[in-house]
């Protein structure tokens, strides 16, 4: 009996996938016999729509972005997102950005904006892009649409065209789309490697500087070619059979990427043995690791008797026990935490 319940639990999903694919198909099916009206919805007078006058492209440039960030005062706009900005610094700076729509609405009444000031046109969108393009002093071609409002109940539906909620792509719908170059690899053990590894190379072990770092920026770090061959042989280590999700978070995954890049030959040897933690003595430094690792949780992960740690400090205690290795150092008990990040040793390994 209990092997019928743990199979009816694994088939419950895909029923689930099935009334999805169904449900699907039968509003395509309405949709073709016309049983759904297609057009404003419920409340909308198409009277309300506001009028698309007049489509153009235009280079902008540093100067055309001041003029135009004036008209940035619609009362319900959204405040100006660090993590988008940077970002389109960087795509910018890199040759990525591609253009955009800027959407203005002249107004055929007097609208006074957040400033105080009474204005008769509005910029709906692209305050980042804008922003973006100011900073760098690198013109992008952009489409202008201009729309003709008469009324104030227009401006929340214009806006609502150009700025939806919710819209983006996840971590790992991004991820997913990246398999294809790394074919062993799911798209959980790509965000989980990409994460650590700029955690090390970019973020020096800081979580500040990656909360700007979209998904994809993460994920391109694995194509680096010195990043590359060292993410292969750390997916190796990792993700073999057995269960060592110890290893498995993100101040760890760096600190394990910092020492293969230092000590490649060390960096193997030692990792295994924190991992397996097969005939390991209670003074050296892999199995204090490792019991240390087994005994704390990160942020806000619930662990029943576990004691919470921050990031920081776990790559230190990391770092720490990887130089007590280089050293030859015994010991069954840690020193102090480290202030700031120890200086990660460079040892030659030898098979104890």
């Amino acid at each position: 009996m209990a092997k019928r319940k743990t199979s009816s639990k694994k088939k419950a999903p895909r029923k689930k996938a099935k009334k999805k694919t169904a449900r699907a198909a039968q509003l395509l099916a309405q949709l073709d016999d016309n049983t759904i009206d297609v057009g404003v919805g419920e409340g909308f007078d198409p009277q309300d729509m506001p009028q698309l006058r007049k489509i153009e492209t235009k280079k902008v440039n540093e100067a055309l972005s001041d003029k135009l960030l004036v008209f940035n005062v619609y009362g319900k706009q959204r405040n100006l997102s660090e993590r988008r900005f940077r970002e389109l610094v960087r795509k910018m700076n890199d040759g990525r950005f591609h253009g955009g729509d800027i959407a203005l609405a002249e107004l055929q009444f007097d609208y006074v904006g957040a400033d105080g000031k009474t204005v008769r046109k509005l910029l709906m969108n692209s305050q980042h892009c804008l922003a973006a393009i100011k900073h760098t002093k690198k013109a992008q071609t952009m489409v202008f649409k201009y729309f003709r409002i008469k009324s104030p109940k227009q401006l929340p539906i214009l806006y609502a065209q150009f700025d939806p909620p919710g819209g983006q792509r996840t971590p790992t719908q991004i991820a997913q789309s990246y398999t294809e170059h790394f074919p062993d690899w799911t798209a959980g053990q790509i965000n989980s490697l990409a994460s650590g590894i700029c955690l090390a190379k970019i973020g020096k072990f800081l979580r500040e500087p990656l909360r700007f770092l979209s998904p994809d920026e993460k994920i391109n770090v694995l194509f680096d070619k010195q990043v590359k061959p060292i993410a292969e042989k750390m997916h190796r280590l990792l993700y073999r059979s057995g269960n060592y999700k110890h290893l498995l978070r993100q101040p760890v995954i760096g600190v394990i990427y910092a020492t293969f890049a230092n000590s490649p030959r060390a960096a193997a040897g030692f990792w295994e043995k924190v991992q397996i933690g097969a005939g390991l003595e209670p003074d050296c430094a892999e199995y204090l690791l490792r019991e240390f690792l087994m005994s704390v949780v990160l942020g806000n992960t619930a662990g029943r008797g576990k004691e919470k740690m921050s990031n920081e400090d776990v790559a230190r205690r990391c770092i720490q026990a990887w130089n007590y290795a280089a050293e030859g150092k015994r010991t069954c008990r840690w020193n102090h935490m480290p202030q700031g990040f120890p200086t990660i040793r460079t040892w030659n390994y030898r098979q104890s």
